[in-house]
């Protein structure tokens, strides 16, 4: 069951409270890197596999391969900001001439207004980003349709997404 933000709030204290009660002790050496690869390293992103497979039409075994290379900064090429760096792949069939990539993103982004002659699907990763109001979190999809349009915002600590596209057109 997930808890909402409020449900958090409330918790925290209990939270802190139990952490202080609790003995520190140091977890084996294989579960400590686990954890910390989960986190930080190069598993970091796989709570993700079964929405990229979803999204990019991958076979699990190609979104996890994807995501732990997503998580090597260094398969990554650099970018102009507010692009920071992004990397490109090759989504599944079903995708048709749609592309597929990685981003990272600026801080205090702001894209303005534009329609979509595409689908363009958005997975978040890290960070978060903003579409007419609405915030979207790591784990979470911005869907926009055929002919959408919205303003596309990234919050003050950068994105980094995964993003299947196709053209924009920007008014004027």
């Amino acid at each position: 069951m997930a808890m909402d933000d409020d449900a958090v709030d409330m918790a925290s204290p209990a939270w802190a409270l139990l952490a202080q009660a609790l003995e520190p002790s140091r977890p084996p050496p294989r579960l400590r890197k686990a954890l910390l690869d989960a986190v930080g390293g190069s598993a970091r992103y796989l709570p993700f596999v079964a929405a990229t497979n979803r999204i990019f039409d991958l076979d699990a075994a190609a979104a996890r391969a994807l995501l732990m290379r997503a998580a090597d900064r260094s398969q990554w090429r650099v970018g102009k900001p507010p692009f920071l760096a992004h990397m490109d792949f090759a989504a599944g069939p079903a995708c048709g001439t749609l592309r597929a990539g990685f981003v990272v993103m600026e801080g205090d982004t702001v894209i303005p207004r534009h329609r979509h002659t595409d689908r363009e699907v958005t997975l978040v990763l890290e960070g978060a980003i903003r579409s007419d109001g609405r915030t979207f979190r790591p784990g979470e999809v911005l869907e926009m349709a055929v002919g959408s349009e919205h303003v596309f915002e990234v919050e003050r600590e950068g994105a980094v997404f995964a993003v299947l596209r196709g053209r924009l057109e920007f008014p004027g």
